[in-house]
C-alpha cells in the first residue's frame, strides 16, 4: 500500500483480504492511496493529512526574579495523547516586556533561552511560547506570566580625610551597587546627612555620588554620618550606608614660630591671653638675659610682637642676677588688662638661696610697664621656693592672685593675694588663716611634685598640674575644694598647665613627641577626651620638649605653648592658637 509514492508504514488485510488497515507514513496535503498487487495497481483513492495536535509548557525559573538578574524559560512541545512521536521545529518566546526571542528550534521537543529584565514596570509579565509545528504536528502555544521585583542595593559611604580639621573640606562619596543575583546602574538620587545638623541631595551618576562639606565646630564630633539611597524608578531598591562617624578635630596654627636661629627665643613657657582676646601674654625662659622675657602678641596677625619686659635686676646680687637673668615661669591677666608674673628661678647662679629679694610677683600694665614694685611672697617657711603658676579669680569685685610654689624638695605651696589694688597686693590672711596653703597637708599629694599651673574656678575651686623633676614621666592634676578642706587627684603623665572651659579641665602634657593636652571633667577629673596635633609635629623624642603653659580665651581659642628648644638651633619654640572650642 502507497500514500502517493511512499509506501505505508505498516498495513494489516483483514476480512479474507477484503478490508487493508495501515499507518501512513509521514506527509502533508492531499495524495492518492493505491494498492499494489500482483495483479496490478488499483486505481488511487484521496487522502488527506491533519496535522497531529500538540501542546506546549511554558515554564520560567526563578520566578520571581529581580530587575537584572537571568531567567531561563523553557517550552517543552508533546504530541497529545494518543498519540505519540518528537516534535521538531521552532518555538518563540515573548517575554511579555516588549521582547520577543528570535525562533528557537527545539532539540528533543525542549527549546530554552535566558532573558533579563530591566524594568519592574509591567510586572507581572503576560509570558508566551509558541510552536511553529513541523511536517507532523500542528503548533501551539503555552503561556504564563512572570513577576520581576526591584533589585536590592548596598550603599557604601567614604569621607576623606577623617578624621579632619574645623574649617577643612572634607569629600563624601557613596557608592550604589545591586546586590546579587540582581544587576544594573541605578540611578536616583543620594542624601548625605553630616551629623552636623546639614544635609545634601546629590543625584548619581554610573552609581556615586560626591560632594564635600565643612564642619565648623568639634562640638558633637565624632558625627554619626549617613548616605541614603532613593531611587528615581521601581527597578532598584533604596538602602542606607552602615552606621559610620566622622571626627573633627580643633585646627591648630602657629601664632609665633621661633625659628631664626638669630632671634634665639627660646622655651616658652607661661601663656595668658588677654580678656578681650586682641593680646596674648607669654614668657619665655631659656637662653640669654635678652630672651628671657615676657612678650605680649597680637592675636590678629602671627608673630606680631607688641610689647616685651625683663625681670629686674636683683637688688641682692644685681652683677649675677642682671635685668633678664632671671626666668618669669608663671603669668596670668585680668579684665582690667593687669598682667600678673612671677618669679622662677630659685638659685641659679643669682642670688643663692636664701635671697630675700627673690621669688616675687610682679604686677605690669596692658603696655608691660610695672604698676608695682616686686611684692614678696616668702616667709619662713616659703623662701626660695619658686612660683610655678598663677591664676586669677575675681570675686565680686575683689581680684584674688593664687601662685603655686615648689622647691622640688618635698615642700610645695598655694598662696593668695588681694590685688584689687594691682600697685600694692597683700597677702590675703582669710585664705587658710594665714594667705598661705601646704600642699603636703591634702592626702595623697605628692611630696616629689612641683606644683606648676594652676586655674581658679568660679566657685574658689583650684586646679592644680604637678610633675616631678627628673624626667616628666609622671603627673597629677588636682581639684582642689575651695575650702580647702580636700581634694581629688588623676594621674596626667608630664602635667604642666591647666584651663578650665565649659566644664572641663585641659591640661597640658610636656611628654616631647608624645606631648598632648587631656581633656577632665571638671567635677570628676575623669579623662573624656585627647587632644592631639598631628599639624605639629614634634621631631624627636628629647624630654625637655613639649607643651607647657595653656590659656583659653573667651571665644574659645586655645593658646598652647610648645616647646621645642632641644631641636636644633635652639630657636623652634611656637605659640600654637586653635580653632574655637565648642
Amino acid at each position: 500500500m502507497k500514500f502517493g509514492s511512499t509506501n505505508a508504514t505498516s498495513f494489516t488485510v483483514l476480512g479474507g483480504g477484503t478490508l487493508i488497515t495501515a499507518v501512513a507514513p509521514p506527509g502533508t496535503g492531499t495524495v492518492l492511496v493505491t494498492v499494489v498487487t500482483p495483479s496490478g495497481t488499483s486505481n488511487g483513492a484521496a487522502y488527506t493529512y491533519v496535522p497531529v495536535p500538540s501542546t506546549t509548557t511554558l515554564t520560567d525559573l526563578p520566578d520571581s526574579s529581580v530587575v537584572g538578574q537571568p531567567v531561563t524559560f523553557t517550552a517543552t512541545v508533546a504530541p497529545v495523547p494518543p498519540t505519540v512521536g518528537v516534535p521538531t521545529g521552532t518555538v518563540v518566546f515573548d517575554f511579555g516586556d516588549g521582547n520577543v526571542s528570535g525562533p528557537v528550534s527545539l532539540v528533543g521537543g525542549v527549546a530554552t533561552i535566558n532573558h533579563t529584565y530591566t524594568t519592574t514596570a509591567g510586572s507581572p509579565f503576560p509570558i508566551s511560547a509558541t510552536y511553529s509545528g513541523d511536517s507532523t504536528f500542528a503548533g501551539s502555544v503555552g503561556t504564563g506570566s512572570h513577576t520581576v521585583g526591584a533589585a536590592s542595593t548596598a550603599t557604601t559611604l567614604t569621607d576623606t580625610p577623617d578624621p579632619s580639621l574645623v574649617g577643612q573640606s572634607v569629600s563624601f562619596t557613596a557608592m550604589v551597587s545591586v546586590t546579587a543575583p540582581g544587576a544594573g546602574t541605578p540611578t536616583g538620587s543620594v542624601l548625605f546627612n553630616f551629623g552636623d545638623g546639614n544635609t545634601a541631595t546629590v543625584a548619581l551618576s554610573g552609581g556615586t555620588a560626591t560632594t564635600s562639606h565643612t564642619y565648623t565646630t568639634t562640638a558633637g564630633s565624632p558625627f554619626p554620618i549617613s548616605a541614603t539611597y532613593t531611587p528615581n524608578t521601581g527597578s532598584f531598591a533604596g538602602s542606607t550606608s552602615p552606621a559610620a562617624t566622622h571626627t573633627v578635630n580643633l585646627n591648630w596654627s602657629a601664632l609665633v614660630d621661633q625659628t631664626v636661629p638669630a632671634t634665639d627665643t627660646s622655651s616658652i613657657r607661661g601663656v595668658a591671653v588677654s580678656s578681650d582676646g586682641t593680646a596674648v601674654y607669654t614668657t619665655w625662659i631659656q637662653q640669654s638675659p635678652t630672651n628671657r622675657r615676657v612678650r605680649k602678641y597680637a592675636t590678629a596677625t602671627p608673630n606680631t610682637l607688641l610689647a616685651s619686659f625683663a625681670l629686674p635686676a636683683s637688688t641682692v646680687d644685681p652683677v649675677n642676677c642682671p635685668a633678664g637673668r632671671e626666668q618669669a615661669k608663671s603669668i596670668a591677666t585680668d579684665d582690667r588688662g593687669f598682667v600678673y608674673i612671677g618669679s622662677g628661678d630659685r638659685d641659679i647662679a643669682c642670688g643663692g638661696p636664701g635671697d630675700v629679694d627673690r621669688p616675687y610677683v610682679l604686677v605690669l600694665d596692658s603696655s608691660l610697664t610695672p604698676v608695682s614694685g616686686k611684692v614678696q611672697t616668702s616667709d619662713a617657711a616659703t623662701k626660695d621656693k619658686r612660683i610655678g603658676g598663677a591664676a586669677i579669680l575675681k570675686s565680686g569685685s575683689v581680684y584674688y592672685l593664687y601662685i603655686s610654689r615648689e622647691s622640688g624638695s618635698g615642700e610645695a605651696y598655694i598662696q593668695r593675694f588681694d590685688v584689687t589694688n594691682p600697685a600694692s597686693p597683700v597677702l590675703d590672711t582669710t585664705f587658710n588663716g594665714t594667705g598661705t596653703f601646704n600642699l603636703a597637708t591634702l592626702p595623697g599629694f605628692s611630696t616629689a611634685g612641683f606644683p606648676r599651673g594652676l586655674t581658679v574656678a568660679p566657685d574658689g575651686t583650684i586646679y592644680l598640674a604637678s610633675t616631678d623633676t627628673g624626667n616628666f614621666t609622671n603627673g597629677t592634676v588636682y581639684r582642689i575644694a575651695s575650702d580647702l578642706s580636700s581634694a581629688t587627684s588623676v594621674t596626667e603623665f608630664g602635667a604642666m598647665d591647666v584651663a578650665l572651659r565649659s566644664g572641663k579641665v585641659y591640661a597640658t602634657q610636656y611628654l616631647a613627641n608624645n606631648s598632648q593636652i587631656a581633656v577632665l571633667d571638671a567635677a570628676t577629673l575623669t579623662q573624656v577626651a585627647t587632644i592631639t596635633i598631628p599639624q605639629f609635629p614634634h621631631p624627636n623624642t628629647a624630654l625637655d620638649t613639649g607643651y607647657s603653659g595653656i590659656d583659653i580665651s573667651s571665644d574659645g581659642k586655645i593658646y598652647l605653648a610648645d616647646q621645642l628648644y632641644s631641636t636644633v638651633g635652639g630657636v623652634s619654640d611656637r605659640l600654637l592658637v586653635s580653632s574655637p572650642l565648642p
